[in-house]
């Protein structure tokens, strides 16, 4: 651990700050953009309530009160001119001049604990770790940005800096065990939920041919880049050796390697997905905190199947999806926009995550009944028998989609591997479908 800087005492560092506010006219800034990431990695919704460790002018609790709006919304704030500009600038924020060491908060009083460039600055830190563990209710959720070894300002005083394994240590060594790590330049942002027992972890799966002319190396990387995937964050890629096409059992692999790796989210992504939202992977994983989400994807439908299947003679558009939802860059050509997140019937099997408990249920993909065409279908009819939810989340991107399906060759090694058309594998899996579904379908929900 390195101090850039004096060491002043909390009354020190207040006046010390009160100065600076006074000169700087509204002290640091910190822009929405920034401000929405860390919200959104801190998982914070309306109904939680948020304790800001070091709030500053209040910027981010005004962001989240534009926002997010939590129930009940508090700040911390050593520097009575800070206290004072986060007063203005957040009216219905309760913001105390209080260190986190000394503020003899209640006990788990706080769904999240926060402190964004605050944490490097407390006197004890120690205590205002225990501090924190203490005010966080069970599973609770805590978020420090603090800066790494690269950290180069030496203008404010009790600053300081480790690299990001110290700074992990430290937070374990006080009990707060960290369950995901970002690297923002100069600084590092933790992430930990308290009392969970066990931390929700999750792979990204894509199952994809290896282009002519590239290795495996390489479309890691370029998947990487597209998925806005960060070093840290598990990808793997399934190409078969044998060149058969069959997805559904590439995706039964994945399967069986997420029992090896132990997680308990599999995220099945197209190799021809283009993600904008850097943030997809959190806002995917957070509804997973609800026991009852089984499934989730970038886009769904709130009917699957027609209202009088089963009461008429069989046909195939008996099961198409209704109402369709996303947030491709196409979504009003496909059905309608939508940014945020629903419950629905189906998903669209271009990004799927799937609870590895629901695919123990179900046995595992059924490879023997169908080889691709309606495994979604299947997945979310699997979901509604086994009593889960499925969850769209509006997530922005980008899929080219139905290109091999098209061409020429696919259709030569569907009958080379299957013995069957396209088509006709397309009939097949309908009627499968159709026959192995009659305790669920049709299946309708309101979004």
């Amino acid at each position: 651990m390195k101090y850039r800087q004096s060491i002043l005492t909390t009354e020190e560092l207040g006046r010390w700050y009160d100065k600076k506010y006074t000169e700087m006219g509204d002290g640091w800034d910190t822009p929405d953009e920034d401000c929405a990431k860390h919200a959104m990695r801190m998982r914070l919704r309306h109904e939680d309530s948020l304790l800001d460790v070091g709030c500053g002018a209040g910027h981010f609790l005004s962001y989240v009160s534009r926002t997010t709006n939590p129930i009940r919304y508090e700040g911390l704030e050593v520097s009575q001119r800070g206290v004072e500009l986060c007063r203005v600038r957040v009216p219905g924020a309760a913001v105390r001049l209080e260190s986190i060491e000394s503020s003899g908060l209640h006990d788990a009083s706080f769904d999240v604990v926060c402190s964004i460039g605050s944490l490097e600055h407390v006197i004890d830190l120690p205590l205002a770790l225990r501090e924190i563990k203490r005010i966080l209710r069970p599973n609770g959720r805590w978020y420090f940005l603090v800066p790494n070894e690269k950290w180069v300002h030496e203008d404010q005083p009790n600053e300081r800096t480790m690299t990001r394994q110290e700074w992990k240590e430290v937070f374990e060594a006080a009990g707060l065990k960290v369950e995901r790590v970002w690297d923002d330049g100069a600084n590092c942002a933790f992430l930990g939920v308290l009392g969970s027992g066990k931390t929700m972890r999750s792979t990204v799966f894509v199952p994809c041919d290896i282009p002519l002319g590239e290795d495996l190396h390489s479309v890691r990387f370029r998947l990487q880049r597209l998925l806005h995937l960060q070093i840290g964050d598990d990808l793997h890629i399934c190409s078969r050796d044998d060149g058969r096409i069959d997805p559904v059992w590439r995706m039964q692999e994945g399967y069986e390697w997420a029992k090896v790796w132990g997680v308990d989210v599999l995220a099945y992504l197209h190799s021809d997905v283009e993600i904008y939202d850097t943030n997809w992977l959190e806002r995917c994983m957070a509804e997973f905190e609800d026991p009852s989400v089984g499934v989730v994807g970038f886009g769904g439908a709130s009917r699957l199947g027609h209202p009088d299947l089963y009461k008429v003679p069989y046909q195939l558009q008996q099961l198409a999806r209704y109402g369709y939802r996303s947030n491709t860059v196409d979504a009003d050509f496909h059905g309608e926009r939508s940014e945020g997140v629903c419950d629905v019937a189906t998903l669209d099997g271009f990004a799927l995550f799937v609870r590895i408990e629901l695919l123990d249920r179900m046995g595992g993909w059924p490879v023997d009944k169908i080889p691709f065409h309606n495994y979604d279908n299947a997945l979310c009819a699997y979901a509604k028998r086994h009593g889960y939810r499925v969850r769209q989340v509006g997530v922005s991107c980008k899929h080219l989609g139905g290109g091999h399906s098209i061409k020429g060759r696919w259709q030569e090694r569907c009958v080379e591997d299957f013995g069957m058309t396209d088509a006709q594998i397309h009939e097949r899996s309908h009627v499968w479908l159709y026959e192995e579904f009659r305790d669920v379908l049709p299946i309708e929900v309101k979004p």
